[in-house]
């Protein structure tokens, strides 16, 4: 201001009114390009994440792509219009160099006690960004396992399944173990009895597989049944390996369902399940 008004000092009212004039177009021109800046920032934003095309990017999930387009829409708007509130000081008269380092200092001084924030935020823009995770996911994040109810650029809400509610800081986010595979394991042991032809029941656990596939008996099935072999023997009898792949959450039901099947259909052909057997020897005491 004081430049200004130096520059007012000995001049005319109408040399004045000139001046102030020009001062005031600078400003008007400087809130009319950053206002132009910003919309092209936003189409720009908004045609890289929310355009509905298959060419689109890594961002797939409609949410994802909104909270991020938001987001980036937020720093773009600050930005903006944090650099033309600085030309306009500048045009006014006003030193933004003393202004810009007070401002240094006390962000310097709210960065450190903010700091675990900053951290939060910054990781939970890389989650939303990388796609690591989204909501309703299944997921393991440390010694925490459960679906996902909430994200944000702060903190991810899991609930486990016993039904509590664990919220953790997006900082503390090390590891992620996403279980929403579009093939998901199903697989487990089946104990046959020794006496038992295995390679029997083999076959007709494999018959059994095949008629349920064709009859569409189980359901959101990915890959398989299959009998993988004999996998083990032990006290219980000679174990086979059932595999099959489900779609994401849907592979413990398709295990009780296997598990069901294949305990039906031994039975329906007389096979017996092992179990563990112990065989004690009674030898007769010699009399003394």
């Amino acid at each position: 201001m004081e430049t200004l008004a130096n520059s007012l000092n000995g001049l005319t009212v109408a040399d004045g009114l000139l001046a102030v004039g020009k001062v005031l177009l600078q400003i008007a021109v400087i809130l009319v390009i950053a206002r132009l800046l910003l919309g092209i920032i936003n189409r720009v934003i908004e045609h890289m994440l929310l355009r509905d095309d298959q060419h689109r990017p890594a961002v797939r999930d409609e949410q994802r792509a909104k909270t991020l387009a938001s987001l980036l829409k937020s720093v773009s708007f600050y930005t903006v219009f944090f650099v033309a509130g600085m030309m306009v000081l500048e045009s006014i008269g006003i030193n933004t160099a003393s202004l810009l380092a007070a401002a240094g200092v006390a962000g310097l001084a709210i960065g450190f006690g903010a700091q675990n924030l900053v951290k939060d935020v910054v990781s939970g823009f890389f989650i939303l960004f990388e796609g690591q995770f989204r909501v309703g996911d299944y997921v393991g994040i440390g010694n925490v396992e459960g679906v996902v109810e909430q994200t944000g650029l702060r903190t991810t809400w899991i609930r486990s399944f016993g039904g509590e509610v664990h919220i953790i800081p997006n900082g503390e986010v090390r590891q992620v173990t996403n279980f929403m595979g579009h093939g998901m394991r199903a697989m487990f042991s089946v104990p046959i009895a020794f006496e038992e032809d295995v390679e029997r029941a083999i076959a007709v656990l494999e018959e059994a597989f095949e008629k349920a596939r064709e009859e569409g008996a189980l359901e959101n099935l990915v890959a398989g049944p299959k009998v993988l072999g004999v996998t083990n023997i032990g006290e219980a009898g000679v174990e086979l390996s059932i595999w099959a792949q489900a779609e994401a959450m849907s592979q413990w039901a398709l295990g009780r369902q296997l598990r069901k099947l294949v305990k039906e259909t031994l039975d329906a052909h007389g096979i017996k399940l092992g179990y563990p057997r112990r065989h004690v020897m009674m030898h007769p005491m010699e009399p003394s």
